[in-house]
């Protein structure tokens, strides 16, 4: 059996420029990318420097380039007003520079593009958004964002991020794990079925998974 050619290693300010770097070529055409490298980095950041963050990155053993990622926290609703506090100039600055500057941002569709702006300028401003109460079938902890870049895809990579994560979460005494994917995307759902996640049919936007956490050796 083949050695695998990386390890999994917590994020870290001495890996958050590459996770930052691998995001844009996991995810080149997402709303996110297109805010620019600095506006990734403090994104990735939050679950770096947050009490209830997670994050791993796969770095490849030869040329210790950051290949894959996963990040997500313990307390959704929890994350996400500690992440709204912070840096929220600077984020909200970046927002603006990008959406008065850049094309591409608002060439995507205004669906993605144009709600998520508005939706991470009024939440920087602090305004709720929509939502409510969690579902009973859904998690509080929650996975965000996985990814491999593309000439690795298929390699296992994922497979081993996600495990990480799993058993990161397991390890801090949670019993279940949620996350949520855009419903065209056929790629991520076949992945996380195979991972063993359970679909939740009727449950808000896009598809939502959740995953049961027994006992980790």
């Amino acid at each position: 059996m083949t050695e695998p050619t990386w390890h999994l290693e917590p994020i870290s300010r001495g890996n958050l420029a590459g996770l930052a770097r691998c995001h844009l070529r996991c995810f080149p055409t997402y709303f996110l990318s297109n805010l620019g490298l600095r506006f990734v980095t403090l994104f990735y950041e939050d679950f770096l420097e947050s009490p209830v963050g997670l994050g791993f990155v796969a770095v490849d053993g030869a040329s210790g380039e950051v290949v894959g990622l996963v990040v997500g926290n313990l307390d959704g609703p929890a994350f996400r007003q500690w992440s709204l506090r912070r840096n929220r100039a600077r984020k909200a600055l970046l927002v603006f520079g990008r959406l008065f500057c850049s094309l591409p941002l608002w060439g995507q569709s205004l669906l993605r593009g144009g709600r998520a702006a508005l939706s991470i300028l009024r939440r920087l401003a602090g305004r709720r958004g929509g939502g409510g109460d969690l579902d009973p079938r859904d998690a509080k902890a929650r996975l965000l964002s996985i990814g491999v870049i593309p000439e690795r895809r298929g390699s296992g990579i994922a497979a081993d991020l996600i495990r990480r994560f799993e058993d990161a979460c397991a390890a801090r005494g949670e019993t279940r794990v949620g996350l949520s994917v855009l419903a065209d995307n056929d790629r991520a759902i076949r992945f996380y079925e195979k991972s063993g996640w359970v679909r939740l049919e009727g449950l808000g936007p896009g598809v939502r998974f959740v995953k049961e956490l027994g006992p980790r050796k």
